[in-house]
């Protein structure tokens, strides 16, 4: 009876793999697998030629109003710029030597689970290597301006949130990029590069 379950399991593997090999000519199986960001992917033309297209919106773009970018299953729109952020309340001011920095942002989760979407999830980096996280002061500016902070939201997949988050800067400090961290086990930040 044993010889005859072996027989029967190893007629069934070489039925799947005969099955799995047999392909009709000039047929190519293409294997999906999950993008972990939006680089180009390269693809075949019929005639064998390799190209490359983008897909959806890029992990790293230029930053500027409208400006898209995506990654781990997180999208971030830059919906406005204000440098510097000019707050009209006396006791909101940025300290001597300093500037405020503010973005209007959307934030939008497209697939997988819940995300906490903040302002602590942005670092903004200068040309001279200094890395600014969100800053009290100028979040206190935004908010005496009437207009909705960041404060902090769990979306779903499908969901989205709007608001501001700002940032204190050197007076003359030349922006490099906006991060967005949009996970805390992979290092594919969302990158907004000033140019």
């Amino acid at each position: 009876m044993a010889g005859r379950s072996i027989a029967v399991c190893a007629l069934g593997l070489a039925l799947a793999l005969a099955m799995a090999c047999a392909q009709p000519e000039g047929v190519t199986q293409q294997q999906e697998s999950p993008a972990t960001d939006s680089s180009p992917v390269a693809a075949t033309t019929p005639s064998g030629q390799a190209t490359s297209t983008p897909q959806g919106p890029q992990r790293i773009v230029t930053a500027s109003p409208g400006a898209v970018a995506e990654a781990e299953g997180v999208r971030v729109t830059l919906n406005e710029i204000r440098d510097p952020f000019e707050s009209h309340n006396l006791f909101a001011q940025p300290p001597q030597g300093r500037r405020f920095v503010a973005f209007d942002v959307t934030i939008e989760r497209t697939r997988g689970g819940s995300h906490y979407a903040y302002c602590g999830n942005f670092k903004l980096q200068s040309q001279d290597g200094f890395v600014a996280e969100y800053d009290v002061s100028a979040m206190a500016a935004v908010g005496t301006e009437n207009l909705p902070t960041l404060s902090g939201a769990n979306i779903g997949r499908g969901e989205k949130v709007r608001g501001w988050c700002a940032f204190a800067v050197g007076a003359d400090a030349r922006l490099a990029v906006l991060k967005y961290d949009p996970s805390l086990v992979t290092t594919n930040d969302i990158e907004f590069r000033f140019q």
